[in-house]
């Protein structure tokens, strides 16, 4: 089908799907699970448009996941994990070029030690309607305990005490670490809805219980697929590996849609 066919094509309506980068580098290799050139980003977004997907901020996802907000057919988001400090330099020019807005969900203590985009950045690319949330604050790293075990869902060995945390001191940790980045967040960028990206995807109930409790509305995740109204895990497709091309992405999220190109 031409471009010029399916830029009016209807591939999905009142479902959304929500797209994931990490990185951006002009010098990346190929094959990278986690980084691609601004170049080809920039391709990925041209060729949204071109086929007809509508890119939506995540002020109006929020308001169709949690009321059925109406949103447009084909609707795409546009997702970013670990607030590097590509974002800013490579990705908020792209994007603002083309009138479109990304979420960054980012890990609080990597923010704080000066390794990612920096709080001023933020506020700065707030006032244009992008927005930031919660990656954890020092959760996006492996357990201490166990062969790839990740740290939000699994127990750490207290070397002093030469045991693993108990279960009540498991969710303490989690929950002081969730309520650090929280807070933050709003110290630094003011009051906002709560959501959280699970580190590597990981998550499981226990988390699911303690991030309710404080008031965490969505949950992001690894699983691919379309969002409808009403779900509170979110499913997302990674489109940030170095090799996808712009044809790539667009038939893999027809795929989860069901349509042939």
């Amino acid at each position: 089908m031409s471009r010029s066919k399916r830029k009016g094509k209807v591939y999905y309506r009142d479902c959304a799907v929500v797209l994931t980068y990490h990185d951006l580098d002009p010098d990346v290799h190929l094959n990278s699970p986690y980084c691609l050139t601004p170049r080809l980003f920039g391709e990925h977004l041209d060729a949204l448009k071109q086929n007809g997907f509508k890119i939506i901020n995540m002020e109006s996802f929020i308001k169709f996941m949690k009321s059925g907000k109406r949103i447009p057919p084909n609707a795409v988001v546009i997702t970013f994990d670990d607030g590097e400090k590509s974002f800013y330099t490579y990705a908020y020019p792209l994007l603002m070029q083309r009138c479109v807005k990304a979420t960054n969900f980012i890990v609080g203590k990597k923010i704080d030690a000066g390794r990612g985009i920096s709080w001023d950045q933020m506020r700065e690319m707030k006032q244009n309607g992008f927005s930031f949330y919660s990656h954890t604050y020092n959760h996006h790293r492996n357990s201490n305990y166990g062969e790839n075990k990740r740290l939000l869902t699994s127990p750490q060995f207290l070397e002093n005490e030469n045991r693993l945390e108990s279960e009540i001191e498991y969710e303490h940790r989690v929950l002081d670490d969730l309520s650090l980045i929280e807070n933050r967040i709003q110290e630094e960028l003011g009051e906002q809805t709560k959501l959280l990206s699970f580190p590597f995807g990981a998550y499981n109930d226990k988390v699911v219980e303690i991030g309710q409790s404080m008031g965490i509305e969505l949950f992001f995740t690894v699983n691919r697929g379309l969002n409808h109204a009403g779900q509170w895990l979110v499913k997302r497709i990674n489109a940030g590996e170095g090799d996808l091309s712009p044809e790539s992405l667009i038939q893999l999220i027809l795929n989860y849609a069901g349509q042939k190109s």
